[in-house]
């Protein structure tokens, strides 16, 4: 054989391994994933009121445990019932509300919904309760 026909069949060996390669990498199926800087959800609304006063509860507090831990101070809702807001993900949660005058009361409840992944900030179905507090005797 002589140079030049060497000299074609090098050529025509790096074009089929360029080619191939490009092909290679175009026929891939990985996905390219972005984890997005997601909120957070929001696991639960309680709305609280007092048997003795069904139009809201002045300084009802919340403590949190299971899938969070937090604590904090309930608002007043738009129609004067207490309201706390339990923030979270997917999961069970233990929440120990309270409030001066009344007798403190336990709620559990499991938040489901979908996790964040690939290209995805997920969802938790928010759990609504209510709860009537008893004044203290």
């Amino acid at each position: 054989m002589n140079s030049a026909g060497s000299w074609t069949t090098v050529r025509d060996s790096r074009k089929l391994l360029l080619t191939t390669i490009f092909a290679a990498a175009c026929a891939s199926d990985a996905a390219v994933c972005v984890y997005y800087p997601c909120p957070v959800p929001a696991a639960g609304r309680i709305t609280v009121t007092g048997s003795n006063s069904p139009i809201g509860v002045a300084g009802v507090t919340m403590i949190v445990s299971g899938a969070v831990s937090e604590s904090g101070s309930c608002t007043q809702g738009s129609d004067g019932a207490s309201v706390c807001h339990v923030d979270g993900g997917i999961g069970t949660y233990h929440i120990q509300l309270s409030a001066p005058g009344y007798q403190p009361v336990t709620l559990d409840f499991t938040a489901t919904g979908v996790s964040a992944g690939c290209n995805t900030c997920g969802h938790v179905d928010l759990q609504q309760r209510a709860v009537v507090l008893q004044p203290t005797p």
